[in-house]
């Protein structure tokens, strides 16, 4: 009798313990960022201070700029033009908006004491800004009159705002600048009746003058404020997410599929931070079965976290329930990640923002 109290004690014990054995810890504080006055909010960019830069997106009406952080939750900045924005550590803004009488797109400059600065154009009048530095610099696309298309421009206040060309191509624009004046974005080539978007690269020099460089190959997505570029590049010993700079050639960070195993048919390196942790996304490969249905059905993707230390963190586990996809939009220094859940069923999006625990 007393042996299968004790047994059944046991057994109790073991049904109670494997949860908790198995129970993984949190590494990620999520927030939703809320409605607006009816609005949503679709984020852009964040800085290492945690504040969040966005648009809001009335039912009717004008988009506007928002900022958000914890302490004072949503303020509203006023009415911009929907475009990419972004902020720097300093609490600069930098996006764009509409000229007097709604006639061209101007790419503005704020700063955290709300003095707003229009950037003005090249040979035109339409300019958008895109990103910004700690040192005040920003840059984007204006306009270039002839020959009609679009040019990267950095800006900042002792030269104001200068064409970076398209070298070799037909187009161009910028989307990120380090610390160091190197700037991120692309070339448009025109290629066997069709446009081409390649990345490239310029390095801004002492003078106003500027250096440009093509990357080596086609798959780079991100620059972090130290002028590394992250993407993937196939060697000998099969394909790694890597960084890249002009000079120093590439850093292997790891392979794209370290479990061979894997269901894996594509990967991509989206978001870089300067202690080099990498936000990627996976997605599985068909099942033969889907290409029977008659309606389409994607293939589910996962993101996750790549991190020095800790290899790969999954961030399918924080996302709301039927979130069939994850747009990430910015990494800061600190690990938080910025991102909007897409959520089954219409057009339903949570933005999200993702802070590592204490313990992580």
């Amino acid at each position: 009798m007393n042996t299968c109290r004790s047994a059944a004690i046991l057994l109790c014990l073991l049904v109670v313990s494997f949860p908790l054995l198995g129970a993984q810890p949190k590494r990620f504080k999520v927030t939703a960022l809320p409605e607006w006055e009816g609005g949503t909010l679709e984020p852009c960019a964040l800085n290492d201070h945690g504040q969040v830069v966005g648009l809001i997106r009335p039912d009717k009406g004008q988009m506007h700029l928002f900022l958000w952080e914890h302490e004072t939750d949503v303020q509203d900045l006023g009415p911009v033009y929907p475009k990419r924005c972004d902020i720097n550590n300093k609490g600069q803004i930098v996006g764009t908006v509409l000229g007097p009488d709604d006639e061209y797109m101007q790419a503005f400059i704020r700063e955290p004491d709300g003095t707003v600065q229009t950037l003005g154009g090249l040979s035109g009048v339409h300019s958008e800004a895109t990103a910004i530095n700690d040192q005040g610099q920003v840059v984007g696309q204006a306009f270039v009159a002839i020959p009609a298309v679009y040019h990267a421009f950095v800006w900042d206040r002792a030269h104001g705002m200068r064409d970076l060309g398209a070298p070799s191509g037909i187009a161009s624009g910028a989307t990120a600048i380090s610390e160091t004046g190197q700037v991120f974005g692309y070339v448009k080539y025109w290629v066997g009746g069709s446009h081409q978007r390649r990345p490239f690269c310029w390095e801004l020099t002492d003078s106003p003058g500027f250096e440009s460089r093509e990357t080596p190959g086609h798959d780079f997505y991100d620059m972090n404020a130290k002028g590394w570029l992250v993407g993937m590049h196939t060697f000998e010993d099969g394909p790694h997410v890597v960084l890249w700079r002009g000079g120093a050639g590439f850093q292997k960070l790891f392979p794209c599929a370290p479990d061979q195993s894997m269901n894996v048919s594509a990967q991509s390196a989206w978001m870089l931070n300067d202690v080099n942790q990498v936000v990627c996304t996976e997605k599985e490969k068909p099942n033969p079965f889907w290409r029977e249905k008659a309606e389409a059905i994607t293939p589910p993707e996962h993101r996750y976290l790549w991190d020095p230390a800790q290899g790969r963190i999954s961030l399918d586990d924080y996302m709301p329930p039927q979130t069939r996809k994850f747009s990430v939009r910015d990494l800061n220094n600190r690990g938080w990640i910025l991102g909007v859940a897409h959520l089954e069923g219409g057009d339903r999006r949570v933005p999200l923002l993702m802070e590592p625990t204490r313990a992580n």
